[in-house]
């Protein structure tokens, strides 16, 4: 029962008993009305008070930042007698509580919808809907608490790169590879004939004994298929709009060398030294929400 419902029944009754004391029998009526009143609302509330069947539609969906996200509710009623208003509580994180009130689109089932708007990056959590079930007049009202918890799941927005700067000086002269003179910690790219003057210790001796004269060894940087990109997620050392910036940079990073193929993976610095690696697409899903919750947890 709501205060209007106690207020209009307190005063039901202080009509009636003004009636009695004075015998005034066209007062009677109007407190028995009060009286009925408030007693059919509550009656008709608690009677729609049977646990309905709630459905959410909208949040498990990939969704990048800056989007706008439309969230449906559907209820169905279970109980014989129809809710005479449904009004429904939604907190989706830490966006802010959306009160939604739900229309009748059929003789038990209910629906509505709500828009968030500009959704920043990150994981939000929808708890169990609360629904408020009152009656027309606002005399009873009642609350149940149902439907399945979900998350929504924002990644941030990333830019695709043709290019990488760790790729510069990759090809020089004439397109071809650089040939670097390290003997060791380089790929054997091909052998040629020795030159006067250079170092025995790239001889390659068994090119030597076949073709029965001195060949050398030469050696180019192995192909860089493992990369390590390293955020820094200390809360201390950088602002909200300078981590958000540099996710997108580190993500369009990664998501550059996971097109070529090339293993990588994403260091987070923080307390818990977290890292994730990318082989496959369900791991962005888990990088972005590690990501969050580790800046969120170092705030």
């Amino acid at each position: 029962m709501t205060r209007r419902g106690r207020a209009v029944l307190a005063l039901g009754l202080f009509v009636y008993v003004t009636a009695w004391i004075f015998g005034s029998l066209a007062l009677y009526p109007v407190a028995t009305g009060f009286v009925l009143a408030v007693g059919l609302a509550s009656g008709w509330v608690r009677l729609a008070a049977r646990a309905p069947h709630v459905s959410r539609h909208g949040a498990a969906r990939d969704v990048s930042e800056g989007d706008d996200v439309r969230i449906e509710l559907e209820v169905v009623a279970t109980s014989t007698v129809p809710p005479p208003t449904l009004v429904a509580h939604e907190q989706p994180g830490r966006l802010g509580e959306r009160r939604v009130e739900l229309s009748r689109v059929g003789r038990r089932r209910f629906a509505a919808g709500y828009d968030l708007q500009r959704v920043p990056r990150g994981r939000y959590a929808f708890e169990t809907v609360r629904l408020t079930i009152e009656d027309p007049f606002s005399l009873a009202r009642t609350e149940i608490v149902q439907g399945e918890p979900q998350a929504l799941v924002v990644y941030p927005r990333l830019v695709i790169i043709e290019r990488l700067f760790s790729e510069g000086g990759a090809h020089a002269q004439d397109g071809r590879r650089l040939l670097l003179r390290r003997p060791t910690g380089f790929e054997l790219h091909s052998v040629r004939e020795y030159e006067q003057g250079e170092s025995l210790r790239k001889v390659h001796w068994r090119s030597t004994a076949r073709r029965g004269r001195l060949m050398v060894k030469e050696l180019e940087d192995a192909p860089r298929d493992e990369v390590a990109v390293l955020l820094d997620g200390d809360a201390g050392a950088v602002s909200n709009d300078s981590f958000e910036i540099a996710v997108r940079a580190a993500g369009s990073i990664l998501a550059a060398h996971h097109r070529r193929r090339r293993r990588c993976a994403l260091v987070i610095n923080s307390a818990a030294r977290e890292t994730q690696a990318i082989a496959t697409e369900a791991h962005w899903r888990l990088t972005s929400c590690m990501s969050e919750a580790l800046f969120r947890e170092n705030a």
